[in-house]
């Protein structure tokens, strides 16, 4: 199971519904040329609710305060905005 290095921002009890994290991600695609072609994604992940544990008994991953939780979408961003969202995670004081 993959390990997030980020928390849940929201309650996740049954009137508020699932909460939600993000988290910023890159990969290499390298073709049969030898080229390759590096893409940023932001990726949302929700968490897991009551009525749905038994449905959804292997998440995909697990947040640093320990919720169990699901991929719920994966845009594609630019490079700057991966590097800029980088920055103020890492550089926030």
């Amino acid at each position: 199971m993959k390990k997030l290095n980020v928390k849940i921002d929201g309650c996740n009890c049954y009137q508020c519904g699932p909460a939600s994290a993000y988290t910023y991600e890159n990969e290499t695609e390298i073709y049969p040329s030898g080229e390759y072609a590096v893409k940023f994604y932001e990726v949302e992940w929700n968490t897991i609710s009551e009525e749905e544990k038994d449905h959804w008994k292997h998440p995909d991953a697990i947040t640093k305060d320990g919720y169990r939780v699901m991929e719920s979408s994966r845009e594609e961003i630019t490079g700057k905005q991966w590097a800029d969202t980088w920055r103020m995670e890492t550089h926030a004081s």
